[in-house]
């Protein structure tokens, strides 16, 4: 969507909602009360690229998929009347807002929703700003050549003149401008960076969607990490960039790796599927369906097309797992004793010749070569005897993708301490803490005037030791009973009870504090 001269821009960066009402004269805009709302569904999630014609291409090619308009259904009030939801803006606020109004059941539906409805918009997209980029780096091509042409031969003309020149030039100073040669650099071109697999999400989206899953509140994630309010809600709304010291903590915060911060996870196109075990090993692609799968990032690279295939085999041990292979279309030579993506000529109606493929072991034995069944629980060992193989490929992981799920905040465990250790290490901080008070004590003793602030200083000092006496009984009783509690012994734990409480005023008595000073 490209804003015209005449018409009124739009900045993706302003956000809406808006709530309609059905009723028999149509759809009417309403203000939403406090009345109950029950989530019906019909998400919908539409993208669009807002550029604006006034800006460089460069700057257009940037804002691929960065509105969006979001809606839902809802059930509204006593009498149960359809409302929907309207919001467009940013596509990070517009899934908040969604989520915001709809039952924290239905969230990973609806991220997962929006993650592809926005993949699909960018793989669909037409490409004219590209074809206009690549049209208009042609002809700046064609303006560079002309101009290089034409600096080539203003260059002849004043070496030429120089050298005509040099010879009035003294000796002495065609010596020095020899030493001290003038060296004119070009200010190097900006690269533009294709984001390629990583575009469907940004920080924001990505950021938006952590905080959806775990339940965060934005106050919550900034007091936890740190940071200003403000700065979080401009990572959120993607008015901000996350740089890597951010992306460090949110990932210490989240448990995840940076890297999922600030990119989202890497989704290829599944090449097909095989059952080890009913098919032997033969993979069946439909050309029909595309279907993405995660790619660990470890696995990707530019230099290398990365492929995948989903195995489907309820009895085999790689059910539901993905194999990984690197597109070829020869045969490679490292793949003897390997698990391999094999192709192999075959021969079948009216021997017409056709290309079946296969994943199995590759093994190679005194000329002899055999593709064996990768499978342990296989019905049969070897699947092809001496087979004409078109190309070879090793497989590089097998992965159970399924499994890679979100990880939600997990607390850092450090060594875990048990109550007896907790309760020691308290005592211990009683016994310093009873010490520092009583030498402050000692210094003040015999003084008749004391300052303000020191007897503010030393009231407080005997508050916070209080509290942690009452700390410590109470881990004491906690564990006593406890022990108690496992024998069965009611009088014991009565007994036990009416003893605590005795203490816990005698703690709370001028007396004690008397005997401690004393």
């Amino acid at each position: 969507m490209v804003v015209s001269d005449k018409a009124k821009n739009i900045d993706p960066n302003n956000f809406e909602i808006k709530w309609f009402q059905y009723k028999s004269t149509g759809i009417e805009e309403f203000e939403i009360g406090r009345g109950i709302k029950k989530f019906t569904g019909q998400i919908d999630f539409s993208f669009r690229s807002v550029t604006d014609p006034k800006k460089s291409l460069l700057s257009q090619s940037e804002n691929i998929a960065n509105f969006c308009i979001g809606s839902a259904a809802y059930k509204y009030g006593k009498d149960q009347e359809r409302i929907t939801l309207i919001t467009f803006g940013p596509p990070a606020r517009v899934l908040d807002t969604i989520l915001a109004n709809t039952d924290d059941y239905y969230h990973e539906d609806i991220i997962d929703w929006h993650s592809m409805a926005k993949l699909k918009f960018i793989e669909n997209q037409k490409t004219e700003v590209m074809s206009k980029l690549i049209s208009q780096e042609e002809i700046l091509k064609k303006k560079i050549k002309e101009i290089k042409k034409d600096l080539e031969e203003e260059l002849q003309k004043k070496i030429k003149e120089v050298e005509d020149t040099q010879a009035e030039i003294p000796k002495f100073l065609q010596d020095e401008i020899k030493q001290n040669p003038l060296a004119f650099k070009s200010a190097a071109t900006k690269d533009v960076i294709d984001e390629g697999v990583y575009k469907y999400l940004t920080p924001a989206e990505i950021l938006t969607q952590r905080i959806a899953q775990t339940n965060t509140s934005i106050p919550q994630l900034s007091k936890a990490l740190g940071f200003d309010i403000s700065t979080v809600y401009h990572h959120v709304r993607g008015t901000r960039d996350v740089d890597r010291k951010a992306a460090l903590r949110y990932a210490h915060y989240f448990n995840c790796d940076p890297a999922d911060i600030l990119f989202p996870p890497i989704k290829i196109s599944l090449t097909g599927r095989s059952d080890l075990i009913k098919k032997d090993g033969q993979v069946d692609i439909d050309y029909t369906k595309s279907e993405n799968v995660l790619c660990p990032r470890d696995f990707y690279s530019k230099a290398r097309e990365i492929k995948a295939i989903k195995i489907t085999s309820p009895s085999s041990v790689y059910n539901d797992h993905i194999a990984y292979y690197y597109y070829s279309n020869k045969k490679e030579t490292d793949c003897e004793n390997k698990v391999c993506f094999i192709g192999v000529k075959e021969k079948g109606f009216m021997d017409e010749p056709y290309t079946n493929y296969y994943i199995g072991i590759y093994e190679n034995f005194r000329g002899q070569t055999k593709i064996l069944n990768a499978d342990p629980y296989r019905n049969k060992e070897t699947i092809l005897n001496n087979p004409d193989i078109e190309f070879i490929t090793p497989i590089i992981a097998f992965v159970a993708v399924d499994k890679v799920k979100f990880a939600p905040i997990v607390d850092v465990k450090f060594k875990e301490i048990n109550e007896n250790e907790q309760l020691q290490k308290l005592e211990k901080e009683l016994e310093i803490a009873e010490q520092h008070w009583w030498i402050e004590n000692q210094k003040l003793s015999g003084k008749n005037i004391t300052t303000r602030g020191k007897g503010k200083s030393l009231e407080k000092m005997y508050k916070d030791l209080r509290e942690l006496r009452l700390k410590v009984d109470q881990y004491r009783r906690k564990i006593m009973l406890t022990d108690i509690e496992t024998t069965k012994d009611d009088d014991m734990l009565k007994r036990m009870n009416d003893y605590m409480d005795e203490e816990i005023k005698y703690l709370n008595s001028a007396e004690y504090w008397n005997n401690k000073r004393a």
